[in-house]
C-alpha cells in the first residue's frame, strides 16, 4: 500500500455503494469481514485480496469478500474508535494506536493494489485519521439531510430511539437539545439533528485537512452523474481511469431515492424535517420545501 483513502460521511448518504464501485478498480485494496473476523492477522485479507485475480476462484472471492466497513479491526487497538461519544481529533491518538493502525491497515492489502480505500461513517474523525497519516486523502460523500434522517428511521441499528443519553453521539448541545424539545422530542427531528451533528464535525475538521487532500461529493450528483463523478473521484485519489469500472457502473447503475422522504415519511413528519434542517440544507446546494404549517 502506497497510498490510504477515507471515504467518510453520515451514515445512510451511499457511502457504501461508492466503496463498493472503488474496490473494482484494479489498483485498490479493501478491507472485508477478514479484518473484523481476525483483526490481528490482517494477512489473511491480504492473501484473499490477491486471489480474487485469478480467473475463476477470483469471481467467487469477489463476491463473498466485498468491501466492508470493519469497526472490530480498528477497536482492537482503539477501544473507543467505532462509538466515541464526540469525533475523534488529533490529540485523541496516542503513540500505539498510531503504530499498530499504520502497520495493520499496511499489511491489509497486496503490493500490487497500491491504494486502500476504507469506509467510515457517523463521526468523520479526519483529525485522528490525519494525524496516523498525514498524506491520506478524504472523500466526504453527502446526502440531503431529509434523505438521511428517513433512512436512519428504517434501519435496525439507529441508536436514537434511545435518546440522546444512551445513543452513540453523546449529549445535544444546548442549541440542538433546545431545538429537539421545541419538536417534542420528535425522532424525524433527532435523527435530522444526528445529520447536523456529523455535518458540523466535518466543518470543524476541516483545518485539520488541506483542501487538496479533501473532496466533498454530493450522493445526489455521483448518481445522475455516475461516471463523470466516479472520474473526478479517482483523479482526486491519484489513480487513472480503470475499464473495470466502465463494467462496474454498468452493472451496479446508480439512481437516486431522495425524494422518497417526503411520502414515507408523511407530510407532518416531512414539515418537522425541513424546519430542522432548512437553515443547513443551502449550505450543501440543497432547498428546503416551502414552509408549511404544522
Amino acid at each position: 500500500m502506497s497510498q490510504i483513502v477515507f471515504i467518510v460521511g453520515a451514515g445512510r448518504s451511499g457511502s457504501s455503494i461508492l466503496h463498493e464501485l472503488l474496490g473494482y478498480h484494479p489498483s485498490v485494496g479493501w478491507m472485508s469481514h477478514l479484518c473484523d473476523s481476525r483483526p490481528f492477522t490482517p494477512e489473511a485479507n491480504r492473501r484473499a485480496l490477491a486471489a480474487a485475480r485469478l480467473p475463476i476462484v477470483g469471481k467467487w472471492l469477489r463476491r463473498h469478500f466485498e468491501p466492508t466497513e470493519c469497526y472490530r479491526f480498528f477497536d482492537v487497538t482503539y477501544p473507543g474508535f467505532s462509538a466515541p461519544m464526540r469525533d475523534l481529533v488529533r490529540s485523541d491518538v496516542t503513540a500505539r494506536a498510531a503504530r499498530e493502525i499504520r502497520a495493520r491497515l499496511r499489511a491489509v492489502a497486496p503490493a500490487d493494489r497500491t491504494t486502500l480505500v476504507v469506509k467510515i461513517t457517523g463521526w468523520p474523525r479526519l483529525g485522528f485519521l490525519a494525524e496516523i497519516f498525514p498524506e491520506a486523502r478524504f472523500v466526504h460523500l453527502v446526502r440531503d439531510g431529509r434523505a438521511v434522517a428517513n433512512s436512519l428511521l428504517q434501519v435496525p441499528w439507529w441508536h436514537g430511539w434511545k435518546g440522546p443519553a444512551n445513543w452513540r453521539f453523546g449529549p445535544l448541545p444546548a442549541r440542538y437539545e433546545a431545538e429537539w424539545d421545541a419538536h417534542e422530542q420528535s425522532f424525524v427531528a433527532l435523527a435530522a439533528i444526528e445529520w447536523k451533528l456529523v455535518m458540523d464535525a466535518v466543518e470543524d475538521a476541516r483545518s485539520e485537512v488541506t483542501d487538496a487532500r479533501l473532496m466533498n461529493v454530493r450522493y445526489e450528483d455521483l448518481c445522475a452523474e455516475d461516471e463523470r463523478s466516479m472520474r473526478s473521484i479517482i483523479a482526486h485519489i491519484g489513480l487513472e481511469w480503470a475499464r473495470e469500472l466502465d463494467d462496474a457502473l454498468v452493472r451496479f447503475p446508480l439512481r437516486t431515492r431522495n425524494d422518497k422522504w417526503r411520502e414515507e415519511l408523511g407530510a407532518h413528519n416531512a414539515t418537522i424535517v425541513n424546519e430542522v434542517l432548512r437553515d443547513r440544507l443551502p449550505q450543501y446546494g440543497y432547498s428546503p420545501d416551502e414552509q408549511q404549517t404544522l
